[in-house]
């Protein structure tokens, strides 16, 4: 009878050295209000006359790039006690939002994936993405900021130099962090993870209330691909 109670409470032990990682991990999330924009100018004309010789300046020309893809929205939720069956034992009101909005090329992020994140710079990003770093459009051009240290998964992580950029509020100025982040034991394109930093309320670029604006890179020779999204409240 002893053996079994002293089981019972190692099989107890081990269960819940299982469980508590577990629920650490960000949440995955399924976008609403799922929509896209893109900039399509109208062309301009001149006429044209034999004999004729016209010049033609063209100001403040604008070029789309073809290597970053923007998300923003906002973001409402809870803080739980719970498991993946939506059972929620407690539940905690978000009195004051933050955290960040998680972009990857996973489906699937394991305790052990988050757990291996580490941050990445503009040149790495630049050579995983098959960017060309002399691009005036490239990530080395890019992420040249050094954000704050982050809390994923209840790990802090430290960003450093070129790890992080700042997207445009309404009046241009720099405001929004989006840090790249990777798993440092196979830092490829499909492992990476870009955080886009909450700021509830916050002017986005087209003056509307946000509560996260952020960019992610495309690889351009591969065309169109999936990002999923995970939300982390803390």
């Amino acid at each position: 009878m002893k053996g079994t109670t002293v089981l019972l409470a190692i099989w107890m032990l081990l269960t819940f050295l299982i469980v508590l990682p577990a629920g650490a991990v960000p949440a995955g999330q399924t976008p609403t209000n799922n929509s896209n924009t893109t900039y399509n100018p109208s062309a301009g004309s001149a006429p044209a006359r034999g004999g004729n010789i016209t010049n033609i300046d063209f100001i403040n020309t604008l070029t789309q790039t073809s290597k970053w893809q923007a998300y923003y929205g906002n973001v409402t939720g809870k803080i739980i006690l719970g498991n993946s069956s939506s059972g929620s034992m407690f539940n905690w009101t978000v009195s004051t939002l933050s955290g960040a909005v998680y972009a990857t090329q996973q489906s699937v992020m394991n305790f052990t994936a988050w757990d291996n994140l580490a941050a990445r710079t503009g040149a790495n990003i630049d050579s995983d993405f098959s960017f060309t770093a002399g691009n005036s459009d490239s990530a080395t051009n890019t992420f040249t900021g050094d954000p704050a240290a982050l809390i994923v998964n209840g790990k802090s992580i430290n960003g450093g130099s070129n790890t992080g950029t700042r997207t445009y509020n309404l009046a241009r100025s720099p405001t929004w962090w989006t840090v790249a982040l990777a798993d440092s034991t196979a830092p490829s394109e499909g492992n990476y993870v870009f955080a886009g930093i909450l700021s509830p309320a916050g002017e986005a670029f087209d003056g509307t209330q946000k509560d996260f604006q952020m960019i992610v890179p495309e690889n351009e020779a591969s065309g169109t691909e999936t990002y999923y999204f995970y939300v982390e409240l803390i």
